[in-house]
């Protein structure tokens, strides 16, 4: 796992910081950041992530993002994890097409577990 890429999309940079820092040390992957959903979609096409975690609450809206890369052939078979305050939303990010939904406040195995499971698949 320790060539996988992981995208991570939150307009908080705290919260960027902190996936990041977690994500890299416990998964292993190499992880790039973006803070609205413009630099997301940027993001995906340039670096190719094996995995996207989105926050729903991000400039540009994280719907509207997981829409154009479930719809654009170069992206579209990227998983998408949501992962979100908004925990009302599991249907309509499911509908725009993700493939798995945390909640935040967020437990850390259960993040790490779902992040490991979309890089093996």
């Amino acid at each position: 796992m320790d060539n996988d890429v992981v995208l991570v999309v939150d307009d908080d940079a705290a919260s960027l910081e902190l996936l990041k820092t977690l994500l890299e040390a416990f998964v292993p992957a190499r992880v790039v950041v973006a803070g609205d959903s413009g630099q997301a979609i940027r993001q995906a096409r340039d670096a190719k992530p094996n995995v996207v975690l989105m926050d729903l609450g991000i400039p540009g809206g994280g719907l509207a993002a997981i829409r154009q890369l479930k719809s654009d052939p170069p992206t579209q078979a990227i998983p998408v994890i949501v992962l979100t305050g908004w925990a009302t939303a599991r249907e309509a990010a499911i509908e725009a097409g993700c493939d798995d939904f945390i909640a935040k406040p967020f437990e850390l195995d259960f993040l790490l577990d779902t992040v490991r499971k979309h890089l093996l698949n």
